[in-house]
């Protein structure tokens, strides 16, 4: 994943070796991630299925967090890793 988002994009650079590995992992196996930081599995290689603001209380305040289910484009995926450029 980490060649093909530099490829991609300067800014996909700084995503994590860690959300790489899980970015690849839901690819390879067909599974959704559920994630409460969408900008780690940018579009196009992964569409969000759904969301939901999931609201709390911290320090008596109301406190948001939107939480995405999100899956791999494989098709994508797939194409932009065939026809990757030599590393």
């Amino acid at each position: 994943m980490g060649s093909l988002y530099k490829e991609e994009s300067q800014d996909l650079r700084n995503i994590s070796l860690a959300d790489k590995l899980i970015a690849m992992t839901s690819a390879v196996n067909n599974t959704p991630i559920v994630t409460a930081n969408m900008r780690d599995y940018p579009s196009p290689f992964f569409h969000c299925i759904t969301h939901h603001n999931l609201i709390y209380q911290k320090n008596n305040t109301d406190k948001m967090i939107d939480i995405g289910v999100i899956k791999a484009n494989y098709p994508y995926i797939t194409h932009k890793f065939n026809n990757r450029k030599s590393l």
